[in-house]
């Protein structure tokens, strides 16, 4: 009975790894260059601390994960057209490629990051904020980038019709002694 029961261990065990091995595989790649800082020179370290928040705030493990080494990727690498951005990440073996910039004009930041895909497809993320602020900017950004490419819950923006429905909704609900899920309000 007992090696029975070991087989079964057994069976389970391997198909639990071969599950985990083809979710593993499905996740898609991508790398992330230092930023370019545009600003005042105390203000470069910034480019490896950029690139190093963005590598970690993309990361969504089993779905989108860093290429080993991503952070290994130096400044002097970086594609300078588009042909290079494609061959770019198609040597590197990842699905996209993120270049980004940080300008910083007094107490006031912009973010600007670009991510491109093996077709040459590509499009841009920002944010204005403040130097203090710039955790979180990032944080939205990458939020934001995996909300496109992943419909993850959570991480869109309400479009201008859900806004305007929620605004809609009463403050309280329409009739306190029988409270539904329509009439709840905010």
């Amino acid at each position: 009975m007992s090696f029975r029961r070991l087989i079964i261990f057994f069976i389970v065990a391997v198909t639990m790894l071969a599950a985990t091995a083809a979710f593993a595989a499905d996740a898609r790649t991508y790398a992330v260059y230092p930023f370019e800082i545009n600003g005042p020179a105390q203000y470069k370290y910034l480019s490896r601390g950029v690139q190093t928040m963005l590598t970690s705030r993309l990361n969504w493990t089993g779905h989108f994960e860093p290429m080993a080494g991503s952070a290994n990727l130096k400044e002097a690498d970086k594609p300078k057209n588009k042909v290079e951005e494609v061959k770019n990440v198609q040597t590197l073996g990842v699905d996209y490629v993120a270049l980004g910039s940080v300008v910083i004009v007094g107490k006031q930041a912009s973010v600007d990051v670009r991510m491109i895909n093996g077709d040459g497809d590509s499009w841009t993320k920002s944010a204005e904020t403040t130097i203090s602020e710039l955790i979180p900017a990032i944080d939205g950004i990458a939020q934001d980038i995996k909300g496109q490419l992943f419909q993850k819950p959570g991480s869109q923006k309400k479009s201008e019709e859900e806004k305007k429905r929620e605004e809609a909704r009463p403050d309280s609900p329409v009739n306190p002694e029988f409270v539904t899920a329509a009439g709840a309000g905010q």
